[in-house]
């Protein structure tokens, strides 16, 4: 037992001799230590998740950090949505990866929003499954933490 534990602080000393400093990467930069809030799907209760609006608000609320999922559409393009469907959260129906962006575009991301369990405020104003370049031209400063979602099975 003396044997291993001896052997295993040489081989921590060896790993870290010569290593060159360690520095802190510039997502993290000014976090210090201190705790992070990040708006998961944006803060779902902020708005529509996955959404623009939805990451606004978090950012305007406090939020530190936002994640998003990311999916291919059927075109190849980068979507902001957490589902592989779009049934739970829009209007319309099918898997993302079998739908064009153009198709994903026609859907309403509000479409099921609803703060309160009741009223859907945002439904029908516009708001779309944004592209990821578009979230990241829409918020060039904020701090992403995007999970790239692959296809799932049905």
């Amino acid at each position: 037992m003396l044997f291993s534990v001896a052997l295993l602080a040489l081989v921590r000393v060896a790993a870290t001799r010569g290593a060159p400093a360690v520095r802190a990467h510039p997502f993290f930069a000014g976090s210090a230590g201190a705790l992070q809030v990040v708006a998961h799907r944006g803060g779902m209760a902020e708005g529509p998740e996955n959404t623009i609006e939805a990451f606004r608000r978090a950012l305007a609320s406090g939020a530190d950090v936002i994640e998003m999922d990311v999916r291919a559409s059927a075109d190849g393009e980068l979507v902001v949505i957490h589902d592989a469907s779009v049934d739970r959260t829009t209007d319309g129906s099918g898997r993302v990866d079998a739908m064009p962006l153009s198709a994903l575009r026609s859907l309403d991301a509000a479409y099921r929003f609803s703060p309160d369990g009741a009223a859907t405020p945002l439904r029908g104003r516009g708001v779309r499954i944004p592209t990821l370049a578009e979230v990241l031209e829409a918020l060039p400063s904020a701090r992403v933490l995007a999970e790239m979602k692959s296809a799932e099975p049905s």
